[in-house]
């Protein structure tokens, strides 16, 4: 008889938890997440590139220079990337491939430093 409600109630157990993650997994898919918003600049190193995502905001729109400069601790030029950037007014992001002139190791990437410069035509 005990073993009958053990089994009872280890389904009612996983009946919840079942009905707890389907209604966990609703949410995530209808909650919409907008990955531009998150305001921090992200770089990731993979096979001697170093790939950039630089969040900017403008007051207005317009056209200049983009340069970004990968740095070791010495200040040398390790990549560079220099292009015409248009910027529309609001919240934006910058996203970048810097091939190195180096493969760097785990620290250096790290510790890597990156310049950044817009100057306006």
């Amino acid at each position: 008889m005990e073993d009958l409600k053990r089994q009872g109630n280890s389904a009612k157990f996983w009946s919840v938890v079942l009905l707890l993650m389907f209604i966990i997994g609703l949410i995530v898919a209808i909650v919409p997440y907008d990955v531009t918003a998150d305001p921090s600049t992200t770089a990731t190193y993979s096979r001697g590139v170093l790939h950039l995502s630089i969040p900017y905001e403008a007051a207005h729109a317009g056209s200049g220079k983009l340069t970004i400069e990968v740095l070791d601790p010495d200040d040398n030029i390790l990549g560079r990337v220099e292009k015409d950037a248009n910027v529309t007014a609001g919240d934006g992001r910058w996203r970048e491939e810097i091939q190195l002139e180096k493969p760097m190791g785990r620290m250096s990437a790290i510790a890597c430093p990156v310049q950044l410069e817009v100057r306006a035509k």
